[in-house]
C-alpha cells in the first residue's frame, strides 16, 4: 500500500464511540451502536471523492437514525477512512493506482477492532475488485455507488446502487432488437468508439461490457453486445485517427456508440464534418452520458449536428426540499452514497425486527430482491444486489432534448414516447368528445321519455 493511503489511516466517528461493530451501555440504556466502515479514494478528479459525498453520508446517517431506527433502541454511525493514488498528480484517472489501498483499510481496520457490519464503498472499479478477493478476511457485506465493471459483477456480497455496466450493454442489445415507428428494423452491426472518454473510471466499464462476456460463480452468463451479435459485427476503435479513416472508407456500420459528455460527443461528430451529406445523414451515434446533467435543459445556440445522437442517460433529478435545502440533487454519486445508507438502514430494521440480523457477509442476501424509498424515488435491487430504474433515451428536437424511450431495466421493455398531437388532432378529438356526450345524453332523454 502506498505511503499517500497510509498517511490517511484513521477512523472518525458520529455520535457515540465505538469499539468493534457493536456497543451497549453497561445502564442497560445506552443505544446499541451499529458502525459501518466508509472507505473512498481523496481527490479533485471523480464524483465520489470522500469530500463530496461524506456531508451526504452524514445527513443519511441522521435521517436513518430518526426515521428507520426509531423506536429501535439501535443507532448508526460510521467510520470514514480514504485513500488516495501515489500517482494522483501524473494520471488523469486517480483510480487507476489503487488497486490495494482499500483491501489494506479494511485489514488494518480488523486489526484494530474497528470493523463495522457493512463497508459503505469503494466506488473505483480496481479497489473493488481487489476488495472483493479477499472478502474472506472481512466477512462483511458492501455497498457502493460506483464499482460499475465486470470483474466485480455477480458478487456475493456486493450491492450496487447505482446503474452497472452489463445492464447498459442489455439495454443496448434490445435497443438493436427492437422495432417500432421509430426504429422500423433490427440493427445488425456496431461500432464502439472508446477514445476521448469524459471519464475514464466510468466510461471504461460501461464501453468494456459491451465487448466482453462474464461468468459468474453460480452459473450466471452475462452476454455482451458484441457477445449476442458476433465479433465480426461489432467493431471496437481506440483512436479518432481509426475511427475516421474506417467512416471515411467503406464503413463496418452506420450505428456509433460512444460514452461521452454532451460537449465531446458534439466535437466528435463535428469532426466528421468532411464526410459527405450522404454519408453523415446515414450515421446515427448512440452517446451514453448516464449521469450527466446537461439534457433537461433548452438550448438556445445548439449543434445540428447532435440531431444524429441518441443520447442514453438517466431520467431527470426529481427535486426534493431536503435535496435542495443540501444541494444533493447536483451529483449522481452523492445520491447514490446517501441511497446506500439509506438502504443499509433499512436492511437493518428489518433485520432486527426479525431477529435475523448477524452483522455478517451471512447478511449479503438480504440487499437482494428488495425495494426501499430512497432520497427521491422507489429503489429496486435484483437478484445480484445491482440497481434496476429506467433509463431515458433522448434526441435533440429543435432546441431541446426529447424523450424517444423509456427503457426499465427492471422488465426488459422500451416505452416509445408519444409524439404530441398537432393542434387540429387536439380539436378533432375535442368534437369527437362532444358529440359523444350529445349522443349519450338525447339517448337517455329518449328512454326517459318512454
Amino acid at each position: 500500500m502506498g505511503a499517500a493511503a497510509l498517511a490517511t489511516l484513521g477512523w472518525a466517528t458520529l455520535g457515540w464511540v465505538t469499539l468493534g461493530w457493536m456497543h451497549a451501555g453497561v445502564d442497560g440504556r445506552t443505544p446499541a451502536v451499529y458502525t459501518m466502515n466508509v472507505i473512498l479514494i481523496v481527490d479533485n478528479n471523480t464524483a465520489w471523492s470522500m469530500n463530496t459525498v461524506r456531508p451526504a453520508i452524514e445527513l443519511a446517517m441522521d435521517d436513518v437514525n430518526t426515521r428507520l431506527l426509531a423506536g429501535t433502541g439501535v443507532r448508526l454511525n460510521a467510520t470514514f477512512d480514504c485513500y488516495s493514488s501515489e500517482w494522483l498528480e501524473s494520471k488523469a484517472s486517480s483510480c487507476e493506482d489503487t488497486d490495494c489501498e482499500a483491501r489494506e483499510l479494511v485489514k488494518a481496520l480488523k486489526a484494530n477492532d474497528q470493523l463495522g457490519c457493512v463497508i459503505v464503498g469503494p466506488s473505483c472499479q480496481y479497489s473493488s475488485y481487489s476488495l472483493l478477493r479477499s472478502q474472506s478476511v472481512f466477512n462483511r457485506p458492501v455497498i457502493a455507488a460506483g464499482s460499475f465493471g465486470l470483474s466485480t459483477t455477480y458478487s456475493a456480497i456486493l450491492s450496487r446502487t447505482l446503474v452497472p455496466a452489463t445492464k447498459i450493454s442489455t439495454m443496448l442489445t434490445r435497443l438493436w432488437a427492437h422495432a417500432d415507428a421509430r426504429k422500423q428494423f433490427a440493427w445488425r452491426t456496431a461500432i464502439v468508439f472508446t477514445e476521448g472518454n469524459n471519464d475514464a473510471n466510468v466510461c471504461f466499464w460501461y464501453l468494456q461490457a459491451l465487448l466482453e462476456n462474464v461468468q459468474g460463480p453460480l452459473g450466471q452468463n452475462f452476454m455482451s453486445l458484441r457477445g449476442l451479435l458476433g465479433k465480426d459485427h461489432v467493431l471496437a476503435l481506440d483512436t479518432f485517427a481509426r475511427f475516421n479513416t474506417t467512416l471515411s472508407g467503406t464503413r463496418h456500420s452506420n450505428v456509433i456508440i460512444m460514452c461521452a459528455s454532451l460537449t465531446r460527443a458534439e466535437e466528435v461528430i463535428k469532426g466528421l464534418g468532411h464526410l459527405s451529406a450522404d454519408t453523415r445523414e446515414q450515421l446515427v451515434f448512440v452517446v451514453i452520458d448516464l449521469f450527466g446533467l446537461d439534457y433537461y435543459k433548452t438550448y438556445e445556440n445548439h449543434s445540428s449536428a447532435l440531431e444524429r445522437a441518441l443520447i442514453v442517460t438517466l431520467p431527470e433529478r426529481q427535486a426534493t426540499a431536503f435535496g435542495e435545502k443540501f444541494n444533493l440533487t447536483s451529483n449522481h454519486f452523492v445520491v447514490g452514497y446517501y441511497d446506500s445508507v439509506l438502504l443499509y438502514g433499512s436492511v437493518l430494521r428489518r433485520g432486527l425486527q426479525q431477529g435475523s440480523y448477524s452483522c455478517s457477509s451471512a447478511d449479503a442476501h438480504s440487499f437482494r430482491n428488495l425495494h426501499f424509498q430512497g432520497l427521491e424515488e422507489e429503489i429496486y435491487l435484483d437478484e445480484n444486489g445491482d440497481r434496476d430504474t429506467n433509463i431515458k433515451i433522448l434526441n435533440l428536437r429543435g432546441n431541446k432534448f426529447e424523450e424517444v424511450w423509456d427503457y426499465s431495466t427492471g422488465l426488459g421493455t422500451f416505452l416509445l414516447a408519444e409524439e404530441p398531437p398537432k393542434m387540429m388532432e387536439v380539436v378533432k378529438i375535442a368534437l369527437v368528445a362532444v358529440c359523444s356526450l350529445l349522443f349519450l345524453l338525447f339517448l337517455g332523454f329518449i328512454i326517459m321519455w318512454r
